[in-house]
């Protein structure tokens, strides 16, 4: 692939449908994923290449990056999407747990993805490549039950701007933090 798009997140919600309209729009996109959705099926019987990675672990992290290395000869875009979204757990434990699980998925992969694809990205003509990481609202409106969640974002956000600045003027790097997209069974009428 020459000019790839990378969506990570792409299985479901946000990122399908960003990885649907990209291919839609005549872009090369490889699409990531966790775990194999009705999504993913559907991304296939479009033609979109697809590759899965558990974004657990630097590990996995890094093996991921190799493996996107190989795929691609180019890229025109990175696509921060994966995300990991449930409420604070109550118990330190748990909290300590799932604090590492958010950071390694929202801003460990991030990182080490941009950063390791950085030498193989380019934009079209004298156009930078992109890369956009996909924030949320609790960056500036926090949420106390979605504490983790939220800082941990806070940190994408905060990378974004590092990295604009780091990458510059070859690769222009942005966030977008996105509202609530679908309501779940946590959010009271009034929310």
């Amino acid at each position: 692939m020459k000019q790839a798009v990378l969506v990570t997140g792409a299985g479901r919600r946000v990122g399908l449908h960003m990885a649907k309209r990209l291919h839609e729009s005549g872009y090369q996109v490889l699409a990531h994923y966790r775990s194999r959705t009705e999504g993913v099926d559907e991304l296939e019987a479009l033609g979109v290449a697809t590759i899965q990675a558990d974004l657990k672990d630097k590990t996995a992290i890094l093996d991921f990056v190799s493996a996107l290395q190989s795929r691609a000869e180019t890229f025109r875009a990175l696509i921060h999407n994966a995300s990991a979204f449930t409420p604070t757990e109550d118990s330190l434990d748990a909290a300590a747990d799932q604090y590492l699980q958010f950071f390694t998925v929202h801003m460990l992969a991030p990182y080490l993805i941009s950063q390791g694809l950085a030498g193989q990205m380019q934009g079209e003509g004298d156009a930078p490549a992109d890369i956009i990481n996909i924030t949320d609202i609790n960056v500036e409106n926090p949420t106390v039950k979605f504490d983790i969640y939220g800082t941990t974002k806070a940190g994408l956000h905060n990378m974004t701007v590092v990295l604009a600045k780091k990458l510059a003027p070859a690769i222009k790097v942005n966030a977008v933090a996105p509202g609530p997209v679908l309501f779940t069974h946590s959010h009271s009428d009034a929310a």
